[in-house]
């Protein structure tokens, strides 16, 4: 049988002995570049460039689903609002209607105008704390991303 040897890599360079006379030719030749690095750097430079498109459009989709949540959410929260408001208009409108009527007095209609303002209040609240704890949610949904940079556009 014959016996294999092992051949040292042949990446590897060899040691060259630092002298006062060869210490320039040693400098010079560090810094030269091979033949396929301006190859290797233009590979890297695309690469680069390619993961930062990759990035970018990852982010404007993943920012692009949180703030198409976060409008419907507040529309939502809008809408409740809105139905409150109508809500309190018919009933101040209901209780003025009394009042011109002579059903009641200006003592009750000023009641029921409270009472009105006082439902249309907790119906907003009811609605703004709906939308907080969906809005919670919302933002646990995109973790490691920053939703809170996303909403300062909203913020004019």
């Amino acid at each position: 049988m014959a016996k294999e040897t092992k051949e040292a890599p042949k990446t590897k360079k060899e040691q060259v002995e630092v002298t006062v006379e060869n210490i320039d030719d040693i400098l010079q030749k560090g810094g030269l570049m091979e033949d396929d690095t301006f190859d290797k750097a233009e590979a890297e430079i695309k690469d680069e460039a390619e993961k930062r498109k990759v990035r970018e459009a990852k982010e404007i989709i993943l920012e692009a689903r949180y703030t198409e949540l976060k409008e419907v959410l507040q529309l939502r929260q809008r809408r409740a609002e809105d139905k409150a408001t109508k809500a309190c208009l018919e009933s101040v409108k209901a209780a003025q209607t009394e009042l011109r009527e002579q059903k009641i007095t200006a003592t009750q209609y000023r009641e029921k105008k409270k009472e009105a303002a006082k439902v249309k209040r907790e119906a907003y609240a009811e609605a703004a704390k709906e939308y907080d704890k969906k809005y919670a949610e919302l933002r646990n949904q995109f973790p490691g991303f920053w939703s809170y940079e996303w909403d300062r556009y909203d913020r004019w």
